[in-house]
């Protein structure tokens, strides 16, 4: 049982959405919740630039939209899916690991940018707890909006 274990069974909402297993010297995950963000790669590459930390790192991106949204942000959603795959074979030498959770059709009725957020800090728990390392570090950033591509 992990030091995670209660809370994981008790307030998760999803399963263990990555099957694959950390690795072991994981120390860093980055959750990046989005949702109509067509400039995810430039992102991507800003974290590529970074300083490899002295353990290993995961990026966990948590696609989401509202069930109300706009037919053209599903579409946005679908081409950052692709655009994030394509990435990831381009580079990778990279030095963090790269998943991509597709939560926009997942169903939930109010998704937003919490619930994204959510998701993705429960993956990373989870992921911890599977390395019995609560000192772990989990870190959230906002993806790249349209504005700030184009402007």
């Amino acid at each position: 049982m992990g030091f995670a274990s209660t809370y994981l069974k008790e307030r998760t909402l999803f399963p263990e959405l990555i099957k694959e297993a950390p690795d072991k010297n994981t120390g860093l995950i980055i959750v990046v919740p989005s949702c109509n963000e067509p400039g995810i790669a430039t992102m991507l590459d800003s974290l590529a630039m970074c300083m490899e930390p002295d353990c290993k790192a995961e990026v966990i991106i948590v696609i989401n939209g509202p069930e109300n949204s706009d037919p053209g942000c599903r579409k946005v959603n679908i081409n950052t899916i692709l655009s994030i795959e394509g990435w990831k074979k381009k580079n990778s030498s990279c030095f963090f690991r790269l998943y991509v959770i597709d939560a926009d059709s997942s169903g939930i009725k109010d998704w937003g940018v919490g619930l994204a957020r959510k998701t993705g800090m429960d993956e990373a728990i989870r992921r911890f707890d599977f390395l019995n390392r609560p000192e772990g570090i989990i870190l959230m950033l906002t993806a790249p909006s349209i504005e700030t591509i184009s402007g």
